[in-house]
């Protein structure tokens, strides 16, 4: 019994040890005091920019806007075509940067611009509309987003930007939970099975 614990117990490592160090999706809630609030995702390492993650998603759920109050807000960007180029941000010191038109700027860029050549990213108010830049650079403390013509209003949240990454298990940790699961499960049906043998020889 023993030895099959430890032979268990090294095919499990030997499994995690075969899994490459790759970086799962992550998640950030983030929002702008209490005026707005949404998430977004980064995906793999930016090829450009040491320490920053490509941007792949971005949406806003909750926007009051500094003088009309609340207003609905629909935004959901998960395309590339969504993004500047190369947006990306840096978990380790909470920076942004984008390089569209070549340049360098240090914030995520327009999300859903369709002057430069973006799809939408969504709406507010009921009107097509974009997420403004410099909203999401470091030590931001507004999030500002344009609808497109006819109305073409810029609606404002004013708030110091938080972010917080959620919790997602690294691909080894799943793996170790269904060699878990795996073992345990077999362990019951050893077990009824052994009851069940028991019941048997004393009847």
């Amino acid at each position: 019994m023993l030895r099959r614990s430890f032979v268990s117990l090294a095919a499990a490592l030997a499994i995690v040890g075969l899994i490459p160090s790759a970086r799962a999706d992550i998640v950030y809630s983030f929002r702008f005091g209490s005026d707005a609030a949404g998430t977004f995702t980064t995906g793999a390492a930016s090829p450009a920019d040491s320490g920053f993650f490509l941007v792949t998603a971005l949406d806003v759920n909750t926007f009051v806007d500094a003088t009309l109050g609340s207003v609905p807000v629909s935004i959901d960007a998960t395309s590339p075509g969504q993004f500047a180029i190369e947006a990306a941000y840096d978990p380790g010191t909470g920076a942004f940067l984008n390089h569209f038109g070549g340049g360098s700027f240090p914030n995520l860029g327009d999300i859903g611009n369709t002057g430069q050549g973006e799809s939408p990213a969504g709406t507010i108010d009921g009107q097509a509309a974009y997420v403004l830049g410099p909203s999401f650079s470091a030590g931001a403390t507004s999030l500002t987003i344009q609808s497109f013509s006819p109305n073409g209003h810029l609606y404002t949240a004013n708030g110091a930007l938080v972010i917080t990454p959620l919790a997602i298990p690294e691909p080894s940790s799943l793996v170790l939970l269904g060699l878990g699961i795996a073992g345990s499960i077999t362990w019951l049906k050893r077990r009824r099975g052994g009851l069940a043998t028991a019941r048997s020889a004393g009847r």
